[in-house]
Order: structure tokens, then sequence, then C-alpha cells
């Protein structure tokens, strides 16, 4: 889903359901509300480009070279490994 200024569109996230974002235009300002306070510790993260997920990002993330990402973002692991490891702490069942 494309927010824009311009759409005025606005979009809920139920807690725990991974997501994602790019900015599409440069100075761009995102403001996100949550239900409790942050909790570094209970942050988790998936690759942006996992092909199991195939997500297909905007044109213009492929065509920008160098745009700016988050180490956790760069480092994060494929989503068939974080979803083992969240079986393994036992916070999802089978």
């Amino acid at each position: 889903m494309e927010l824009s200024r311009e759409n005025g569109l606005s979009l809920w996230i139920p807690p725990g359901f991974a997501h994602g974002f790019v900015a599409l235009e440069e100075g761009t300002i995102l403001s996100y509300k949550v239900t409790c306070a942050y909790a570094a510790e209970h942050e988790r993260a998936i690759r942006w480009d996992d092909e199991d997920l195939a997500i297909e990002w905007p044109t213009v993330v492929a065509a920008r070279a160098g745009f700016v990402m988050s180490t956790k973002d760069r480092t994060a692991p494929s989503f068939r490994s974080a979803v083992a490891d969240i079986r393994k702490c036992g916070e999802l069942e089978s």
C-alpha cells in the first residue's frame, strides 16, 4: 500500500505483525503509534529481500544505489531463520 500526503491514507498494523516500509521521496517523515512502550528486547527483524517472501518493492528501490538502511535491517535473518528462532523460544506453536 502506498501512503502519501496527497492520498491521506494511514495503515493499521496489528501488534506482532511483520511489516516493512520504504521512503519513496527524499525528506519523507514517517509517524507511527504503538500499543505499548517500546522494548528493544522484543523487537524482531526479517531480511527485506528474503527470497521466500519475494516482496515486490517499488522499482525506485532497486534503481537507487546506496539507499540508507539500518544495521538491524541490513543484518536481519531470513524469514525461515526468524521463525525457527521464535519457535525455539516457545513464542510460536507449530
